[in-house]
């Protein structure tokens, strides 16, 4: 797409979260794993909340072999400890 052609709304929104997506980074300043990213933009623009993530492999910190994606979940109101 050229810069004269106007985007969707959508394609709008869904080009916003993906510059998000690119900015994002942990406490050790990694960014989201290139294999998850497109994952995260949908999960994200669709309102779901992302916490963590990893492309999975032999890499994954987690143990993981395969791609995941960790979900926040916004407080109740009035809810106490």
């Amino acid at each position: 797409m050229n810069e004269r052609e106007e985007q969707s709304p959508k394609e709008e929104t869904w080009e916003k979260a993906r510059q998000e997506v690119e900015t994002d980074a942990d406490g050790a300043g990694r960014g989201i794993d290139d294999g998850i990213k497109e994952a995260v933009v949908a999960m994200r623009v669709n309102g779901f909340e992302t916490e963590q993530s990893c492309e999975g492999g032999e890499h994954d910190k987690h143990g993981q072999p395969y791609p995941w994606i960790r979900f926040g979940t916004p407080e109740p109101g009035g809810w106490e400890d």
